[in-house]
């Protein structure tokens, strides 16, 4: 019966004890496969941030060759098309099955190890290949790292959610950049919510703007807000309206600067005082 409970611990397992007792690995990497699939729809509105944060709750199957009659066990590495060693890890056993099949040695059985993320770090640690990556997968369901990149996800993620803790307060913190993007979508919900908090309770706004942008790895809605004198209490007003139709995306306010003028350029304000009531 397979479990659905996160693995924390080394097992190994042929590959019939695999297929008929080990994890519900599409259980279990369930925030895998949503990270992958919504990035492959580019539904996601920071995708690599899901995905990295999935990936260190991810279970993963690593192919091993297990010396007959002793307990040694050794990762099976490919080499990529550029000759650079590789880990091959997989997430579910439909992936596993796609795995490129090499001829073990004499004396040699393949074995399946179900490792947490943190001891793939610890097999790649141990490893000790130049210039090592990793393959998550194969085809559309994962990608390839730099051994180095993969170490350090944890870190990152912890990073990003630092980050993101002060950017939910809706300002960019002091020495990150902001880059201005061509936005794919629309955020029409957004914009509406913050045109009604301008109409009907931010008298003293004269114009805003809505430009997508990327602080870091995460994307997000920025309105740029020209007039008004207590900027803290516009910028809380119009970041609640715009966070409760947001989805979860990252809303910034800013208030409008020389750099930001420049930015703008010609584009229309999605709120003008000059004009509430006419749209």
């Amino acid at each position: 019966m397979a479990e659905n409970k996160k693995v924390n611990e080394i097992r190994v397992y042929t590959l019939e004890e695999l297929q008929e007792e080990a994890v519900d690995f599409r259980e279990v990497n369930k925030k895998y496969d949503d990270a992958i699939e919504a990035i492959r729809d580019s539904k996601a509105v920071n995708g690599m941030m899901d995905l990295n944060k999935a990936l260190i709750e991810t279970t993963f199957i690593i192919p091993h060759g297990k010396e007959d009659g002793k307990n040694r066990m050794t990762p099976l590495l490919m080499n990529a098309t550029d000759g650079t060693p590789t880990l091959p890890i997989y997430t579910s056993l439909q992936d596993l099955a796609k795995m490129e099949q090499y001829p073990l040695p004499e004396g040699v059985t393949a074995v399946f190890v179900v490792v947490p993320y943190l001891e793939v770090c610890k097999f790649l640690l141990a490893l000790k290949a130049p210039r090592l990556k990793v393959l998550v997968n194969s085809g559309f369901n994962g990608g390839v790292y730099d051994a180095i990149e993969f170490l350090h996800i944890e870190a990152l993620v912890k990073k990003e959610e630092r980050l993101n803790a002060m950017l939910q307060e809706g300002t960019v913190p002091n020495g990150m950049n902001l880059q201005f993007i061509d936005a794919r979508t629309f955020p029409t919900r957004v914009v509406n919510a913050v045109y009604d908090v301008c109409v009907n309770e931010l008298k003293d706004v004269e114009r805003v703007f809505y430009k997508a942008c990327k602080v870091a790895n995460f994307n997000c809605f920025a309105f740029i807000v020209e007039g008004g004198e207590d900027f803290d209490a516009i910028r809380k007003s119009i970041h609640t309206s715009a966070s409760n139709v947001s989805n979860g995306a990252t809303i910034l306010v800013l208030p409008i600067t020389k750099d930001l003028e420049k930015i703008i350029g010609e584009d229309v304000a999605i709120y003008d005082r000059e004009f509430d009531g006419l749209w």
